[in-house]
């Protein structure tokens, strides 16, 4: 299985087998947690993502959890959204089941990026 065969695998399964919510407050999840509870939002299923691609044989060094804003689409323009990236350019998201080029989304992307090691660190931090 090459690499892009490998991100829409993992993509796809957490996405159609984990529900997405949103939580009241923003609390990060573990991904033992996210299975347990059978979803949660959008950087939890992320961090899930990266956890099995971590067990799948991609290194921590090119995968980071990215902010970003969806631009004007849908209900809640400009609505902040946390996406899986790969090497720099390949995009898993909870909203699509298969990976996205980076600059093809309508998306504004922030500085703020999280190792897997940052992301577990956030766990239920406000």
């Amino acid at each position: 299985m090459n690499l892009i065969e490998k991100l829409n695998h993992v993509n796809q399964s957490v996405n159609e087998n984990f529900q997405y919510f949103r939580d009241e407050k923003d609390t990060w999840q573990t991904p033992d947690e996210t299975m347990e509870r059978g979803g949660g939002d959008c950087e939890d299923l992320q961090l899930l993502k990266m956890h099995t691609l971590r067990i799948l044989g991609i290194s921590d060094d090119r995968m980071r959890l990215q902010r970003c804003f969806i631009i004007g689409k849908g209900d809640t323009p400009n609505e902040g959204h946390i996406v899986l990236v790969v090497d720099g350019e390949h995009v898993l998201d909870n909203r699509f089941d298969s990976v996205r080029e980076k600059s093809k989304l309508d998306y504004m992307y922030t500085s703020q990026k999280y190792t897997y090691q940052e992301a577990l660190a956030k766990k239920n931090l406000v």
